[in-house]
């Protein structure tokens, strides 16, 4: 009941921040955003009432992951997320890609925690790197295909659920949302909406165009990059554990990511790479700090720790 209070206040909150500008997009999108939150909290509660009257059940816990699913938008519950995404600001896009996730996820951190929920888990995060990476593919318009993008990564952490293993899940979260943010934030003041926009909106603007460029290498886990570390930590992992067999398409799915990632940053390399588009702009003490997250690894006490874990595993 206590996780349920948490989940609707969190709807609550956010509702109003999607109508503040009061155009009729963002409202049709908090409309979506509110019956799929709803439908969440409505399975949510039933599943409760199961429990109350035949106890922790494994159907009990399905219904109860099922429930999750649809809170985090991920596949095979996703049909409401890039509709949404579409719809809102960058900013709003941002925190429904992040911080919107962190009770769900953490409510099912706990229950992967406390029952056995090994081949659920494995299902949903082979489902979700497949279906991130090749519904992603034919996208045109750039908030969707970040909507993906986090669907791809969100199979990722559930694979390190699969096998019980919390602190590389919350790693891979946390580092998965220090890198989107420069990306939204930069794509945001460019204000472009398609792909195509992107790439005439950062003509010119050579220090943009390197923060988004790096950001989105190590949104696709390029080594040596920031997004190298935890993909590198999940790999590793299941590789020790018995179901090493999801790895495949974990890695497949990471690979047609990989496809729409390097397409952007080549684009934008070509259009910036012609003379009469170049102007040289003044590198600050933000955008230099951006830049070095990306390709330093954050900080290296997380550097560090990572190889810890994966020395001590």
């Amino acid at each position: 009941m206590i996780a349920w209070i948490i989940l609707e206040l969190n709807i609550l909150r956010f509702i109003p921040i999607i109508i503040k500008s009061k155009k009729n997009q963002e409202t049709e999108a908090s409309i979506k955003y509110f019956l799929a939150q709803a439908l969440g909290s409505i399975i949510l509660l039933l599943s409760m009432g199961i429990i109350n009257q035949v106890g922790l059940q494994k159907g009990c816990i399905t219904i109860i992951i099922l429930a999750i699913l649809i809170k985090l938008g991920v596949a095979p519950c996703h049909f409401w997320y890039p509709s949404v995404i579409i719809s809102i600001s960058w900013i709003n896009c941002l925190i429904l890609s992040t911080w919107q996730k962190l009770a769900p996820l953490s409510l099912l951190i706990s229950i992967s925690y406390k029952s056995s929920t090994e081949s659920i888990l494995i299902m949903v995060a082979v489902l979700n790197a497949l279906i991130g990476g090749i519904l992603g593919i034919n996208q045109t318009h750039l908030r969707s295909l970040l909507a993906y993008s986090s669907i791809g990564h969100i199979g990722w952490i559930v694979s390190m659920l699969s096998i019980n293993k919390i602190i590389p899940c919350v790693l891979y979260f946390f580092i998965y949302s220090i890198i989107v943010i420069p990306v939204f934030i930069v794509i945001n003041r460019s204000n472009a909406k398609s792909i195509k926009r992107i790439y005439n909106s950062f003509k010119g603007n050579t220090v943009k165009s390197i923060i988004l460029i790096t950001s989105i290498l190590s949104l696709a886990g390029i080594p040596p990059l920031t997004g190298f570390i935890p993909k590198l930590l999940v790999i590793f992992r299941i590789i020790r554990s018995k179901f090493y067999i999801i790895l495949i398409p974990l890695i497949i799915g990471s690979y047609i990511n990989l496809y729409y990632y390097i397409n952007i940053a080549l684009n934008i390399v070509i259009i910036n790479s012609t003379p009469s588009y170049y102007v040289k702009r003044n590198t600050t003490l933000p955008s230099i700090f951006i830049i070095g997250t990306s390709i330093l690894g954050i900080f290296p006490l997380i550097i560090l720790y990572a190889l810890i874990i994966i020395n001590k595993s």
